[in-house]
């Protein structure tokens, strides 16, 4: 947890600006998405929403405290606006290029179009879901070419509402020692989001149950030496 999801959901908050008492809608609730609205509680958001179509995902945002948004119901955004009439002050992308829409399709900017536009006027934007350029497929990489490479966004709507957007990868070297600190206190937990508790020699299937989506996080456990 430390060295990659919680460190990447607290960075996410960052890079779009939060302050506590800000309301927040993060797009994905796999392991990342889930860690990002953890923080947000523990950072003093009174309310969060969270986006997917996953139900055991959005069950488990829910137990965090956010508001569960399932997108196969209606548009994802128009559910929040009709919550949040003026938008929220923060949004987050926690999936990248491999989002789908309400055909469950592939959709790489879908969720940047939604969150230019459900995020208020002088809001933020945070991306930590992975963008890459596109390649070619090989035997390692078989969906390679399926990358969209990128996006289109409305340059005129960043403008007009005075939007902030940081991208990019965590650095939880740097955010450790504090969030380290916070599970140590007591006040944080991390591993809530922990679904499957495997051996190593369970990894190969539960890698393939992963991508099936139908489990939320797993974690090896390795049994001390002898």
């Amino acid at each position: 947890m430390l060295s990659d999801i919680f460190p990447t959901g607290w960075a996410a908050l960052d890079y779009a600006g939060f302050r506590t008492g800000d309301t927040v809608a993060i797009f994905g609730a796999g392991p990342v998405g889930l860690q990002a609205a953890y923080s947000a509680v523990l950072r003093g958001t009174p309310r969060i929403y969270i986006v997917d179509y996953i139900e055991e995902r959005l069950r488990l945002a829910e137990n965090i405290g956010a508001i569960p948004i399932n997108f196969l119901d209606s548009d994802p955004v128009e559910q929040i606006l009709a919550r949040e009439p003026n938008g929220v002050t923060r949004s987050i992308d926690a999936v990248g290029f491999k989002s789908v829409n309400r055909n469950l399709t592939v959709q790489a900017d879908i969720i940047a179009q939604n969150q230019l536009r459900v995020t208020s006027i002088g809001g933020g934007l945070g991306t930590v879901g992975v963008y890459n350029s596109a390649a070619n497929s090989s035997d390692y990489a078989p969906r390679a070419e399926t990358i969209q490479e990128n996006v289109q966004l409305s340059l005129a709507d960043f403008f007009t509402n005075e939007l902030k957007w940081q991208a990019g990868p965590s650095d939880p070297i740097a955010l450790a020692p504090a969030l380290r600190q916070l599970i140590l206190s007591g006040r944080a937990s991390p591993g809530l989001v922990v679904s499957d508790v495997i051996s190593i020699e369970e990894a190969p299937e539960v890698y393939r149950r992963f991508e099936r989506h139908e489990l939320v996080k797993a974690v090896i456990d390795f049994p001390d030496a002898e």
